[in-house]
């Protein structure tokens, strides 16, 4: 069953309202299509031919409108963090009837999904590395939780690496539509289910990799954690402050990929606090995917236009939105 023109204008009313960017299609061109599923097509892309990025279109119909809404909601509440897949904006693509015309946009990621990942280099992954993407999984959960963001549904699949650094993405909304919008609480989903799968992960990416023998002790410690976060009773799992200090506390010579793990940069409301040198090959850049811009540590921008200019991001043309 199609849309009703009322669900859509609440679509196209929300964009603009909101000022979603919004970029002109035919900048784009789609290399490939990555997923196919009953309700949400993905395709990798390309932008002005220089930057990869990722689009994901939606079936025509009242419910996927309704989760599109709620996703860009969800985006919108999410600032930059280093280990969740960054939205970018929409593209408004007109011929197809069958599918929603606003295409969501997001950053693309280089080293493909956590299983994938997993399985390809098991062997040589250390102790060190399995730990840090542990905790940047745990951390992630932990910054969407202070959000008040139930980040349903992670697993091997929707987890993606990038520049050997883990990317929390939601590329399985087609497991949400198919309950038909059953609400979450009703299901029992909740931050303790969220818990329940970070121990799931850290027991998959614990039998996907090969260890040494004498690492028998920290491995205990990380076993704990997880097994804890799998017990049965929901209130005595584990909070995700404790997983991710207890995590912290397993790291060893690791330093390097640990202490920008908690870099967030706020909405254009507050200032820009800036801790380290960032690499933003996303569509937000006018320039190669390899640019990288410097900045002095704990430097501020002092308003959005200091952030928008440093990025160079195209502005919204209303022209995309008619």
């Amino acid at each position: 069953m199609g849309a009703t023109g009322n669900k859509f204008q609440q679509l196209q009313k929300y964009i603009i309202e909101k000022n979603v960017t919004c970029y002109d299609h035919t900048r784009f061109k789609i290399v490939e299509l990555i997923k196919n599923e009953e309700f949400t097509r993905v395709y990798r892309a390309v932008f002005k031919n220089k930057i990869t990025v990722i689009l994901k279109s939606f079936e025509n119909n009242d419910l996927t409108i309704n989760e599109v809404i709620n996703e860009l909601k969800l985006y919108r509440g999410v600032d930059i963090h280093p280990n969740i897949i960054r939205f970018n904006g929409v593209t408004r693509q007109e011929g197809d009837p069958s599918i929603i015309p606003y295409m969501l946009i997001y950053e693309d990621v280089n080293g493909g999904t956590l299983r994938s990942y997993l399985h390809e280099n098991s062997q040589h992954l250390s102790w060190n590395d399995m730990i840090k993407f542990s905790l940047q999984i745990a951390n992630a959960v932990k910054y969407l939780h202070a959000k008040g963001i139930i980040n349903l549904g992670l697993h091997l699949e929707n987890i993606f690496m990038h520049n050997n650094n883990i990317k929390l993405a939601d590329y399985g909304l087609s497991n949400r539509l198919k309950r038909q919008a059953v609400k979450y609480q009703d299901l029992g989903l909740d931050k303790k289910s969220d818990i329940y799968t970070v121990g799931i992960l850290m027991q998959e990416m614990y039998n996907n990799i090969l260890f040494a023998k004498n690492v028998v002790s920290p491995m205990d410690k990380y076993i704990k954690i997880y097994k804890d976060c799998l017990c049965n009773e929901p209130n005595s799992r584990p909070e995700i402050q404790f997983i991710v200090s207890n995590l912290k506390s397993l790291i060893v010579n690791c330093n390097q990929n640990i202490n920008s793990h908690d870099l967030v940069i706020t909405h254009p409301q507050n200032s820009f606090i800036i801790q380290d040198s960032i690499r933003y090959n996303s569509i937000l850049l006018q320039e190669s995917p390899a640019h990288v811009f410097n900045i002095e540590p704990n430097h501020t921008l002092e308003s959005p236009t200091d952030l928008n200019n440093l990025l160079e991001i195209e502005p919204n043309n209303a022209n995309f939105l008619s």
